[in-house]
């Protein structure tokens, strides 16, 4: 038996998780499709049903977190091959959950869920939802196919996460530092009016570990901070001595509505999330070295 098994281990938050567990001695097995095998990392595609089963018999894991999945980007060029793979990967571990109770089982779900609903608003865990993003409507469905399947579960609406780690697509502020860096000037797409609600990673690793001793069920997953492209590429020209060039030319992403962390916060005892401006720092620190 081992304490975690981490699917899309080789992923941002799967990648991170993994570095966790191992600096501190936690038995875990890592699965990915893209990985290079070694020590306590395989390499497959959950939708191989055999295979997964197997694995998890064999490993019988006390957590199960589940990272595997594809991004907003997929979901948004290839809405039905994501869909479809994803369900399969999923339903192929539920299959295994349900005649396993005792296990946790962890999902991220993402803000998208959120989408079609005002920036004005504040959305809480019980908002009623009607996605009109198709991540969204994707991680809404598997919300409910969770909920449903399995009830020692916990579902993490995710929102902008940033810092170190294998990110495997394109990500606003990693891109802004980068640019800062490498070419002396932050580019922000049109007026930069965009708002973001950030998340730093090693905040999102601890709350996944913390949560253990959480309730089962849904938590919105963010910092506090709820800021626009501008006053988030202005933090990075500051920290780095550096210009800002407006790509007037480019369209400026939606702005998803503030997600509350009320809930989390109780759970973890008031703990509350990194400000964005000191973790940007620290994030700028770890990029330059």
């Amino acid at each position: 038996m081992i304490d975690y098994l981490i699917t899309g281990c080789s992923g941002y938050i799967g990648s991170k998780l993994i570095d966790f567990l191992h600096l501190n001695e936690y038995s875990y097995l890592g699965i990915d499709k893209n990985c290079i095998e070694e020590e306590n990392i395989i390499k497959f595609n959950l939708i191989d049903k055999d295979k997964t089963f197997k694995v998890l018999e064999e490993k019988r894991p006390k957590i199960i977190i589940h990272c595997g999945t594809f991004s907003a980007i997929p979901y948004r060029d290839d809405f039905l091959s994501s869909l479809k793979e994803d369900t399969i990967s999923l339903i192929n571990i539920l299959e295994y959950l349900k005649e396993n109770i005792n296990v946790r089982f962890i999902f991220f779900s993402s803000s998208y869920v959120y989408s079609g609903i005002s920036s004005k608003e504040i959305c809480h865990e019980d908002t009623p939802l009607n996605p009109t993003h198709n991540f969204g409507i994707a991680k809404l469905f598997f919300e409910n196919l969770i909920l449903k399947s399995h009830a020692n579960s916990i579902i993490f609406r995710l929102s902008s996460v940033f810092g170190s780690g294998n990110q495997l697509q394109p990500n606003a502020i990693k891109n802004m530092i980068k640019q800062a860096i490498d070419y002396n000037v932050v580019e922000i797409w049109g007026e930069g009016m965009r708002k973001m609600q950030y998340v730093y990673i090693d905040d999102v690793v601890q709350s996944i570990i913390d949560s253990n001793k959480f309730k089962t069920g849904i938590y919105n997953l963010g910092g506090n901070d709820y800021i626009s492209v501008l006053e988030t590429a202005n933090i990075i020209s500051k920290e780095t001595s550096t210009s800002i060039n407006f790509l007037k030319e480019k369209k400026e992403g939606a702005t998803l509505p503030f997600m509350s962390v009320d809930k989390i916060g109780k759970e973890n005892s008031g703990k509350e999330p990194q400000k964005i401006t000191s973790a940007l720092g620290n994030y700028i620190k770890e990029f330059k070295n």
